[in-house]
């Protein structure tokens, strides 16, 4: 863990450097009579339970999130994907992701959710069909602990409308942004914006509206 907040790439000589180092030994208080080799690590780190990183960051979130100066978007919930790359010899058995025959690395996906200035989730994607983030990035929000006042955000990775759909009958309330020419029926029209309300942004146009399903070739139904 400290060598992970020292560089962002880690190897187990880097660790065994870090270990040995003077500054280390003295932080932890054996001041060089106890000398680390990259091969002990990594026999322990085969062997460690992950739910003990897991536990430290929950422990860290928790001892932190009241500490950072609240934001006027603390209830903003940001959801995005990413493709890690390790060596294959790491992780057997992924099924999400692919591999690259000639330098023996795994990729395997993530989805990281951010609650105002931390990042309070984490969805493997274990799955062939998570590829897709409409699946990923949907199944990571159902999967988060979300309040009745957050706001989710997500990028257009996400357009599938029944997605939409499952969001609205669920009571999650999200923001994203819709692929241009989206066919769409207005049900309500809230123009024009109250003056109060438009002061701190731009709103062009405020409309409850009703997404057309092109696979039933109807508009959805969010009841």
């Amino acid at each position: 863990l400290f060598s992970i907040a020292h560089t962002t790439r880690v190897s187990l000589r880097y660790i065994e450097n870090i270990y040995n180092s003077a500054m280390f030994q003295q932080y932890i208080d054996v001041n060089g009579k106890v000398k680390g080799r990259h091969s002990s690590f990594a026999d322990r780190l085969s062997k460690i339970n992950v739910e003990y990183f897991s536990n430290i960051f929950q422990h860290l979130i928790s001892s932190y999130h009241d500490k950072i100066p609240s934001k006027k978007i603390a209830n903003i919930y940001r959801f995005d994907s990413t493709i890690i790359g390790i060596s294959g010899k790491l992780f057997d058995g992924l099924h999400c992701g692919g591999e690259n025959k000639r330098s023996n690395k795994r990729h395997f996906k993530v989805v990281i959710g951010q609650k105002g200035l931390i990042p309070t989730s984490v969805f493997f994607c274990n799955k062939k069909a998570e590829i897709n983030d409409d699946i990923a990035i949907k199944q990571a929000i159902l999967e988060a602990s979300i309040s009745n006042n957050d706001i989710i955000t997500f990028d257009r990775g996400v357009q599938a409308g029944k997605t939409y759909a499952e969001f609205a009958q669920s009571n999650i309330m999200f923001v994203t942004r819709l692929k241009v020419n989206r066919k769409y029926k207005i049900l309500e029209n809230y123009d024009p914006i109250d003056p109060s309300i438009n002061k701190d942004g731009q709103i062009i146009t405020d409309k409850k509206i009703v997404l057309w399903d092109a696979n039933k070739k109807k508009y959805f139904n969010t009841a």
